[in-house]
């Protein structure tokens, strides 16, 4: 996999917290501890770090996408 144990548990995770933002109408702060993550600024963080957005602006441009 040429990462760390602990690298491939938190893009699992983000990845959780990804599809959760997606398919679900949980707030974020639900999301986060779903994903087992500790705050919402906690996956708040990793996601705009691995995704270039936080999980709010994803969530906008989703919802903008469908109003369109």
């Amino acid at each position: 996999m040429n990462e760390a144990p602990a690298q491939t548990y938190r893009n699992m995770r983000l990845e959780r917290a990804h599809i959760l933002l997606t398919e679900t109408n949980l707030s974020v702060m639900e999301i986060a501890m779903a994903a087992g993550f500790h705050s919402k600024n906690g996956v708040s963080r990793q996601y705009k770090d691995r995704c270039g957005e936080t999980p709010f602006g994803h969530r906008g441009r989703l919802r903008a996408t469908d109003d369109a």
